[in-house]
């Protein structure tokens, strides 16, 4: 298991939000390492982050298999496209309970 570390500064990417917020992103691990409604804040949030020591692949699948989970809970979603996610799913033999548990939520 890879341990947790500080990410040097400068490693941030910046989004503006639709909303007006601003969100800095990490670009080792990819998490949301700040959110903010003032640009001039990320900075100082950006300090207190340290990345996920799962690593940015498996925050990138997990990340993923919750967004195909949630999509096919949509009642909005075609039987077509909802049979076909689910093929595609058990192809992969991949199951959102079958990775480590995610650190964000704890």
């Amino acid at each position: 298991m890879s341990v947790p570390k500080r990410v040097p500064s400068g490693l941030f990417s910046y989004r503006h939000n639709p909303d007006g917020t601003w969100d800095s992103i990490c670009l080792h691990c990819y998490m949301t390492a700040a959110s903010t409604p003032r640009e001039d804040e990320l900075q100082a949030l950006e300090r207190l982050h340290i990345c996920s020591p799962m690593g940015a692949s498996e925050t990138v699948l997990r990340d993923t298999l919750m967004t195909l989970r949630d999509l096919l809970e949509s009642p909005s979603l075609s039987l077509e496209v909802r049979a076909k996610l689910t093929e595609i799913l058990e192809r992969l033999e991949l199951e959102i309970d079958s990775l480590p548990p995610d650190p964000r939520l704890k």
